[in-house]
């Protein structure tokens, strides 16, 4: 009986040595290295000033229409508007700078996260690479939602849930707070294009809205004490 309990005690000990070895020697993969600091450089896709009731191209239903035609620019007026803080796509199509950087873990260096910081309203987002699953839908509604990532190649694609409602463009066109947002990242050298696809519910629009590309040039100095945000420290 002792010789049997031995026996299951060294089979025991050698599967799991074996598990954690073939944990830590688990193929990493490796993607597109996109850490670095970075400016747009490819303007912001008509958001800055777009013309009032000017909706070409927006996939909208009649009651984002009757929405987006209500809406006023005087309420950017008010600070709390201009201080308020983007959605991950116009945080990366409005302007500024931006910073991005791995999270992995200290010892099997494997990539947990990407981490982003936006200079306009000083947000740092998050999209976790660790393959976790999104939040039940009843879970909290941010700004920046709640984001997953995976390499397809050489691109980097972003599943973003659990988003506020915000605006497609900065004329009233409405965003849902039940918008899936899916973005890519390409890299060519010292520029990347980035693309999104907003794939809007039906209290918005009928169709996925497709914003426009930004290319960024790498920005080689670090973010000084100019990138701060007129608005304090409030991002996010």
């Amino acid at each position: 009986m002792k010789n049997l309990h031995r026996l299951v005690f060294v089979l025991t000990a050698t599967l799991m040595a074996g598990a954690a070895l073939a944990q830590g020697n688990e193929r990493q993969i490796s993607g597109i290295d996109i850490s670095g600091s970075w400016y747009n450089a490819g303007g912001n896709g008509g958001d800055g000033m777009p013309i009032l009731a000017e909706y070409g191209g927006m996939p909208l239903n009649e009651s984002a229409r009757l929405y987006a035609l209500a809406w006023s620019p005087a309420r950017m007026t008010v600070r709390q508007q201009q201080c308020a803080a983007y959605d991950p796509s116009r945080q990366l199509h409005g302007g500024g700078n931006y910073r991005f950087w791995d999270e992995r873990d200290p010892v099997t260096q494997r990539l947990i996260a990407i981490r982003i910081y936006g200079q306009i309203t000083e947000a740092q987002r998050t999209i976790w690479m660790d393959g976790r699953p999104h939040p039940p839908a009843y879970a909290k509604h941010t700004w920046l939602g709640f984001s997953t990532g995976r390499y397809e190649g050489n691109v980097l694609t972003v599943y973003t849930t659990h988003l506020k409602r915000a605006w497609l463009r900065s004329n009233g066109v409405p965003q849902s707070d039940q918008t899936t947002l899916v973005e890519h990242f390409v890299r060519h050298g010292d520029r990347i294009t980035y693309m999104t696809v907003t794939r809007a519910s039906n209290r918005a629009g009928r169709k996925p809205a497709c914003r426009s590309r930004c290319e960024w040039k790498i920005y080689p100095l670090p973010l000084g004490e100019g990138a701060a945000s007129a608005c304090g420290r409030r991002g996010g």
